[in-house]
């Protein structure tokens, strides 16, 4: 069971997504109901780990425009939910919001993005094998917390 599934928060979903047309509706439903099937801990215990935990898991599967929706809805939500619970904050902060910290994690310029291209286009594989590189590669980055620069062999 998870949070969407107790009375509380199935009445606060529903006036959440009362505010928005019914087209952004329908999105906005998928997207929270996905989260929570993804995150099935209790919503007082929900931290900013879940969502890069979330992201991580999402990055294998969708583009970076996606994702980035994805996680401005969340917060959409999350803050919803911050004014109306007290004792909830939101885990997605203003100050690192999609944009920066879920997006890219270090700095990516423009001999990397060249380099990387060039690279995935020389390979003989599927596109969906390329896409696949390309996000290890950057979470690799991201996890190795050095730009390519960064790094001498």
């Amino acid at each position: 069971m998870n949070y969407l599934d107790t009375n509380g928060g199935k009445s606060l979903f529903m006036r959440f997504l009362k505010k928005y047309k019914k087209s952004s509706m329908k999105v906005y439903q998928s997207e929270i109901k996905q989260f929570f099937d993804f995150y099935k801990g209790d919503l007082s215990d929900l931290s900013e780990q879940d969502i890069i935990e979330y992201r991580n898991h999402l990055l294998m599967s969708v583009s970076s425009k996606s994702l980035t929706r994805k996680i401005s809805i969340l917060s959409r939500f999350f803050s919803f939910i911050d004014k109306s619970i007290d004792s909830f904050q939101n885990p997605i902060s203003g100050n690192y919001g999609s944009q920066t910290r879920y997006k890219k994690a270090y700095p990516q310029t423009e001999r990397y993005e060249a380099d990387v291209f060039n690279w995935l286009k020389s390979l003989t594989t599927m596109d969906n094998t390329k896409k696949t590189y390309q996000i290890n590669l950057n979470q690799f980055f991201e996890w190795f917390k050095k730009a390519p620069k960064e790094i001498t062999i």
